[in-house]
């Protein structure tokens, strides 16, 4: 018959392999911009400046493109990523039978209420992991509808939003 000690302690002496696996398997995400995040620069202007600022993944959204393919190729457009050492984590594909803007649309975008990581209240570090634990292994993107960045210079914006972010990537253990 097993001892009630033994019982308790058994588990305890499994810790530390269990915990030696996880850290030898750590999840590493990168972190992504949201195109709205810099809307006003267009899309060149946005790649070059998050790209400046070491962003290595986009997600591109329809205006972005869409302005820039009035003037240029797709192979340009996509050039600007590789020549950037950018990749696209989404892209936003409207097909207008399909897509139905949200009833309160412009005024859902024109909020200062999304705060860039770090800079807010919210749990970041316990819902980065929770996230983690269910399997996903893609990037962690960041979309902003802050007026002074979707006006502003998309390196500063992307600069600023590394800086936040990073630390609290780091501290969930998944940069």
């Amino acid at each position: 018959m097993i001892s009630r000690r033994t019982l308790f302690l058994t588990p305890l002496a499994l810790v530390p392999p269990r915990a030696a696996a996880q850290a030898a398997q750590a999840v590493r995400l990168p972190l992504a911009i949201h195109g709205n995040t810099t809307l006003a620069a267009g899309y060149r202007r946005s790649m070059e400046g998050w790209a400046k600022a070491g962003i290595t993944h986009v997600e591109l959204v329809a205006e972005h493109v869409d302005e820039f393919l009035k003037t240029d190729s797709i192979a340009a457009a996509r050039r600007v990523l590789t020549d950037n050492g950018l990749t696209p984590v989404s892209v936003d594909s409207r097909v207008n039978m399909f897509w139905e803007p949200h009833p309160d649309n412009a005024k859902s975008l024109d909020n200062d209420t999304r705060f860039i990581p770090g800079d807010g209240i919210s749990p970041l570090n316990a819902m980065i992991r929770k996230v983690v634990d269910t399997g996903y292994r893609g990037a962690l993107s960041v979309e902003l509808f802050l007026a002074r960045l979707r006006q502003g210079d998309p390196y500063e914006a992307a600069r600023e939003i590394r800086q936040k972010a990073e630390p609290v990537m780091r501290a969930a253990g998944v940069l």
